[in-house]
């Protein structure tokens, strides 16, 4: 009722999930002003977010179990340094391009070397780039090479 009484021209409702909990969100969006701008390109930009966030959670959750444990004694500190030297696994696959664009990286190539190599715009690949950062869980080229070898991506 509330939609039809609001008069909405685009309404998007997603789940959010947060792995280890039985509980789970709704991300829920609507635009008043505009038909159709949940795209698919909008789309993944969103479940990209949603799957940061939950990444950022996930990782801050884990934080803080590790130092709480710390403080119980059948916990060393050794035991705490093990499990935070084993590399979380992505919160989402790469894509095929993704790849490519993460072995380009790892060749060492600009992002106007890598476009050439593969055809594409320049600005296409910085969305690339950012979108590896976040899948990631990085902020810098040499931090995704470095996080893509901790996970066996790349040699």
């Amino acid at each position: 009722p509330y939609i039809t009484r609001s008069k909405s021209q685009s309404v998007l409702c997603m789940p959010v999930s947060f792995p280890g909990t039985s509980s789970q969100s709704v991300l829920y969006l609507e635009n008043n002003l505009i038909s159709d701008v949940f795209t698919k390109e909008r789309l993944e930009v969103l479940d990209l977010m949603i799957a940061r966030m939950v990444y950022l959670k996930s990782s801050e959750e884990f934080l803080m179990q590790s130092s709480a444990s710390s403080s119980d004694s059948e916990y060393s500190p050794l035991d705490i340094a093990a499990n935070a030297a084993q590399p979380q696994p992505l919160v989402e696959l790469l894509t095929n391009r993704e790849a490519e664009i993460l072995y380009a990286l790892t060749d060492g190539l600009s992002n106007k070397e890598i476009a050439y190599r593969f055809g594409l715009k320049e600005s296409t690949v910085k969305s690339y780039v950012f979108h590896l950062y976040g899948k990631l869980g990085v902020k810098r080229r040499s931090q995704a090479i470095a996080r893509a070898k901790e996970l066996e991506l790349v040699n």
